[in-house]
């Protein structure tokens, strides 16, 4: 169990960033600033006032190329500043939510340093790197840090990192490339995974809004000894271990039944509509990754089922801490396809592949009588042998809708389709399927809470 709490820890994206190795700054390009050109402008002026005189005007010219010489002599200066930089980024970046970006500057030279430098993130992600002015004393480092959103899961490169050391004399810089360029993966938002497996205590779950799996006289399985933390059960203490540690400890127990739990992921086309920054299919992932690591947490053999117009991957149901990194690769990088849902394959594939009794959650969403007519008879017949709970997410815009009195027809549509939802949800429940209808944003907490109130009851 520790190492499944460690796995998920480090899957999950820790506050440690993995740095690069050191980079020296490459070859410099002399750029001029703007200062210059106002200094080179002056004695032209001069020109323009004074009388028309050879002496004036060699002295303008002589003041220009003095001024050229310091600044390419600042620039010189400049360029043999000895930078080095590293860039830390977190092992997986979370979609939709800032994630810390930091860059290290070494001066190892015997000179103070000024220099603007600029980092090159993906163009997708939001809050884009911005141009920072720093001064790094000599032999010593310096820290920059960014937030970036990234909008989507998937594979992404860093490019290089821009800098310009300003020469002594204000006139120049030189410009240089540094090759920091990597590639970094952005995983769905594992903040709540990250926070169970650090903690994992009462006031941990009460934050997330979880229940609590286990109630007194419920499950008697010894799990494992803990650190007591603030919110835990005062009867959980586990009084010998405490005298032998010299410090409050708590057996965590378990539920004596082991059950297996198939999670479903539409992947269909509506599953792509946007609930503020994230889309419809990331909340279901975001809800499927805690799901799956509550009830692995808790014994169970948990599997995956993604589908749309057919069913495109599945990952039989097991336990440990390996077969959650499992169901984090295959679905950090799918995406919703244009596709209709086929309803019909994806029950036919669980009841051919699953045959013994399971907890099957579908994350799906509701559209027309006809599409979602056939998942009710598809859970239907799903539920003869097993127990399936669909989770649908409901739009935001439709509740807005519906209080747009400003609109009259615009409210009566949307209340049409909330009328339609719940019918379909009644035929869900008549075909013996347990539904939630949450606001996608809800939908991890609707999901686990489900999980937990069922194994509690013992339901299967």
């Amino acid at each position: 169990m520790t190492a499944l709490l460690q796995m998920a820890d480090r899957a999950a994206g820790a506050e440690i960033a993995r740095p690069q190795a050191p980079v020296r700054a490459a070859a410099a390009r002399f750029v001029p600033r703007g200062r210059l050109a106002w200094l080179l402008a002056a004695p032209a002026l001069l020109l323009l006032v004074a009388p028309v005189d050879g002496g004036v005007t060699a002295a303008a010219l002589a003041i220009d190329a003095s001024l050229l010489l310091a600044a390419f002599v600042d620039a010189a200066i400049a360029a043999r500043a000895r930078i080095e930089a590293t860039r830390a980024v977190p092992p997986h970046l979370s979609v939709g939510v800032p994630n810390r970006i930091s860059l290290r500057l070494l001066n190892r030279g015997p000179r103070t340093v000024r220099i603007e430098v600029l980092d090159q993130p993906p163009p997708s992600f939001e809050g884009s790197a911005h141009l920072h002015s720093v001064r790094i004393p000599p032999f010593s480092s310096m820290r920059v840090e960014e937030r970036l959103v990234p909008t989507a899961r998937g594979r992404y490169r860093f490019g290089d990192l821009c800098l310009r050391v300003r020469g002594p004399l204000g006139l120049a810089v030189a410009e240089r490339r540094l090759p920091l360029c990597e590639e970094v993966k952005v995983y769905p938002d594992l903040r709540a995974v990250r926070r169970l497996a650090l903690a994992g205590g009462a006031r941990t779950r009460s934050e997330l809004g979880i229940h609590e799996l286990r109630r007194e006289g419920e499950g008697s399985e010894f799990e494992t000894l803990r650190e007591y933390g603030p919110g835990d059960a005062y009867r959980d203490i586990d009084w010998k271990a405490t005298a032998r540690r010299g410090e409050p400890v708590v057996r965590t127990q378990q539920p004596e039944r082991s059950q297996i739990v198939l999670i479903g992921v539409d992947t269909g086309r509506l599953m792509a509509a946007q609930s503020g920054r994230l889309s419809k299919l990331d909340h279901a992932i975001n809800a499927a990754l805690l799901l799956a690591f509550v009830a692995l947490r808790s014994g169970d053999r948990v599997g995956l089922v993604t589908f749309s117009d057919e069913v495109h991957r599945y990952l039989p149901p097991r336990r440990g801490r390996t077969q959650y990194r499992r169901i984090l690769d295959a679905l950090y990088q799918i995406e919703a396809a244009r596709t209709y849902v086929d309803y019909r394959a994806y029950a036919r594939s669980i009841l051919a592949l699953q045959r013994r009794r399971a907890l099957v959650l579908t994350f799906t969403d509701l559209f027309d009588e006809t599409a979602s007519g056939e998942l009710v008879l598809q859970m239907g017949r799903m539920a003869r042998r097993h127990l399936p709970v669909v989770i649908t997410l409901r739009d935001p815009a439709l509740d807005r809708m519906v209080a747009d009195a400003e609109d009259p027809w615009r409210m009566a549509v949307a209340a049409e389709l909330l009328d339609e939802r719940e019918s379909l949800r009644r035929g869900l429940k008549l075909a013996g399927a347990r539904v939630l209808d949450p606001l996608p944003d809800e939908s991890v907490v609707a999901a686990v809470n489900t999980y937990v109130e069922l194994k509690r009851r013992q339901a299967l």
